[in-house]
């Protein structure tokens, strides 16, 4: 990568890490991964204020697991709080909380974190959806949904967007998602469509989530890759999306795609929407200079 191209990149991570985050609160908001865990268990889904509902709640207890492992007092407890509409999410928080708290080491704890970890992200609590999401991994380190919202989250927090170690763990939980996605198992409660959008959007996520990254660690080609790959079949598109991937194709000269990116950004209603407007502009009007586009 020329020299420039890191500077540029660079350049732009200091001064876009303010907008980039607050716009993602507005889209974590709207887009909480909507992701099946893998087959082990219990399927949390979260259906967001003025989100529109693509796929349906999935929670379910595990249909082969036999009661006699478990503390027949957790069990009921656990039913308890599955029963819970996904939409309240503050009583949900709460009784998860609550189960967590007395039972530390029961068999449905990581099913809870897991819960509380998308919960806590509709309500854009970021120190708890990171501390549980990691609870959520470490008791089951297939959990796709936290996987991915932890994922989205470190390149995204001022907190942990600069730290290699926390971008390198962040890259491992995208792509371990990615490798899972396709073997995953379709629940009974879902139609083949249904269950083809949950992973359509499980993988757009990934590939977002991915893009982030490799925009925080200059990698420009990989930004691009990644981002492209997140917006190319995206049912709810993400502005931030569309915003660095512009970043990153001017980076590359590739005015013209830029162009196509920064206008497709400020076409969404987002925060970013003016900022991309002039982006926009600014690289059509090097046009001139332009590669050929790559976009086709």
């Amino acid at each position: 990568m020329k020299s420039s191209s890191l500077r540029f990149i660079a350049a732009a991570a200091a001064l876009l890490l303010a907008p980039i985050f607050a716009a993602s609160t507005r889209v974590a908001a709207q887009q909480t991964p909507a992701t099946p865990p893998a087959s082990s268990t219990p399927a949390q889904q979260q259906t967001q204020p003025g989100q529109s509902q693509t796929t349906p709640s999935t929670d379910t207890l595990p249909s082969a697991l036999p009661s006699a492992t478990v503390d027949p007092a957790e069990e009921t407890d656990y039913k308890a709080f599955a029963a819970l509409k996904p939409e309240d999410t503050d009583k949900r928080i709460a009784a998860g909380d609550a189960f967590v708290a007395k039972y530390p080491n029961g068999h449905y704890t990581g099913a809870v974190y897991s819960a509380l970890t998308s919960a806590e992200y509709a309500k854009q609590d970021i120190p708890k959806v990171e501390a549980d999401g990691e609870k959520a991994i470490a008791a089951n380190p297939d959990d796709i949904s936290s996987l991915i919202i932890i994922a989205t989250l470190i390149p995204r927090d001022k907190n942990t967007a600069s730290d290699p170690k926390q971008l390198d763990k962040a890259e491992a939980y995208a792509k371990h998602a990615l490798t899972m996605i396709p073997s995953l198992q379709k629940p009974a409660t879902l139609t083949d469509d249904q269950f083809a959008a949950m992973k359509n959007n499980a993988e757009v996520q990934s590939h977002s989530a991915l893009g982030l990254i490799y925009f925080r660690k200059q990698n420009v080609d990989g930004c691009v890759t990644e981002l492209k790959a997140s917006t190319a079949d995206a049912k709810n598109p993400d502005a931030t999306d569309y915003y660095v991937l512009g970043i990153c194709q001017n980076a590359q000269s590739n005015y013209a795609d830029a162009a196509d990116s920064f206008t497709k950004c400020a076409n969404l209603q987002s925060a970013l929407s003016a900022g991309c407007k002039q982006k926009a502009d600014e690289a059509k009007a090097k046009g001139g200079n332009a590669k050929p586009s790559l976009s086709k």
